[in-house]
């Protein structure tokens, strides 16, 4: 193969006549990567406990949760697609300034956890039995926490799933990646990229675990907890980092002088 094809890299120079690049800004790059870990835990917290958070919260029986949440999927992936058909047809990823729509997107899935917690302003709780029951419900035999949780509407619950965290999940991996190859800079990006994309599939690994013995110890409010202190330090870093999450650019003759002479 190497006989055969002479690779080249489309926007980059070889070595003979590459320019000088600076280095990638690393807290960049880290916030990029963290932010890739707490939007792929999100999305597992969603997928692991779907079931088991329907069955508790609306007291569906095993066939209706599999139904409600199947349905949910259906609606959430056209959802997705018709807000994707604008990056495609219309191009619009050019004319959004990414940082920004990063940051709406953070924002969305901390609404949609704030919308969905269970806060207690009506008076039902959910229901309690002793047993394992086929009607869904809390289990006081296995759970402390039974007696304690209040119910949550369910139609604003997968309402806001469709429509708030799904948006700005499919937003967020469209407008994040294309944000981070830009900070690497036009540089081979393959090591990077396996980094960010690991990121991701070690949060896929360890949030599903953890987050399971959060909800057998403290239910789901222990959960909407931690996924909101998540949510919330990861915004909290691109508030902080703002200045520096921008492109790289390659540096200027004048700037390679100066490097050179206080080197």
């Amino acid at each position: 193969m190497g006989f055969a094809f002479d690779e080249q890299y489309a926007g980059l120079k070889g070595d003979n006549e590459s320019e000088p690049l600076p280095p990638a800004d690393l807290v960049a790059v880290a916030v990029c990567i963290a932010t890739r870990f707490t939007q792929l835990s999100t999305t597992a917290n969603i997928e692991t406990l779907g079931s088991a958070y329907s069955m508790l919260m609306f007291d569906f029986s095993g066939p209706q949760a599999v139904t409600a949440n199947a349905t949910s999927q259906a609606v959430q992936g056209t959802a997705a697609a018709f807000i994707l058909l604008p990056f495609i047809f219309l191009d619009i990823g050019k004319r959004l300034k990414q940082r920004t729509v990063n940051i709406a997107c953070i924002l969305g899935l901390l609404a949609f956890h704030v919308i969905t917690y269970p806060w207690g302003f009506g008076n039902s709780s959910v229901t309690v039995h002793q047993q394992d029951s086929l009607n869904g419900g809390c289990d006081a035999s296995r759970f402390t926490w039974c007696s304690a949780t209040p119910k949550v509407n369910k139609w604003l619950y997968y309402g806001s799933l469709c429509m708030v965290f799904e948006v700005s999940f499919a937003i967020s991996n469209v407008v994040l990646p294309t944000l981070f190859s830009k900070v690497i800079g036009p540089r081979r990006q393959g090591t990077m990229q396996g980094i960010f994309q690991m990121s991701g599939s070690i949060a896929r690994m360890i949030a599903p675990v953890f987050l399971n013995l959060v909800y057998s110890h403290f239910g789901p409010r222990g959960v909407w907890q931690v996924e909101i202190a998540q949510l919330v330090l990861t915004l909290s870093l691109w508030f902080v980092f703002l200045a520096r999450l921008v492109p790289l650019e390659k540096l200027r003759p004048r700037e390679e002088e100066s490097q050179k002479r206080t080197a």
